[in-house]
């Protein structure tokens, strides 16, 4: 089992004025590790760290390249996403921020 170290400084494996989003290994394993799970209907949706700066998940669902600001991004603020957004009651929305 691997531990998550939420004291971990992601700069402190960043090269200096990169975003840590991009360039620290750790945040990137740690995303691997919190994002790689079985989906509702039973698919292992595993992530490979095979690509520089990206996470991709290849299967029969298809292929997805991700960064970690597309895997927590909730669109909320995406006037063009507002038909799908308002959609979702409120207090999601906010519960979401409160659990990152």
């Amino acid at each position: 089992m691997t531990i998550i170290d939420t004291n971990f400084d992601v700069y402190s494996d960043t090269p200096k004025g990169r975003d840590p989003d991009s360039y620290s290994a750790t945040l990137r394993k740690y995303h691997q590790i919190l994002w790689s799970k079985p989906l509702p209907n039973g698919v292992m949706f595993g992530l490979e760290d095979n690509i520089p700066r990206l996470l991709q998940h290849k299967s029969e669902l298809g292929e997805f390249l991700l960064s970690s600001d597309s895997i927590g991004h909730t669109y909320s603020k995406v006037k063009s996403m507002s038909p799908i957004v308002d959609q979702i009651p409120s207090e999601e929305i906010k519960a979401f921020f409160f659990c990152l």
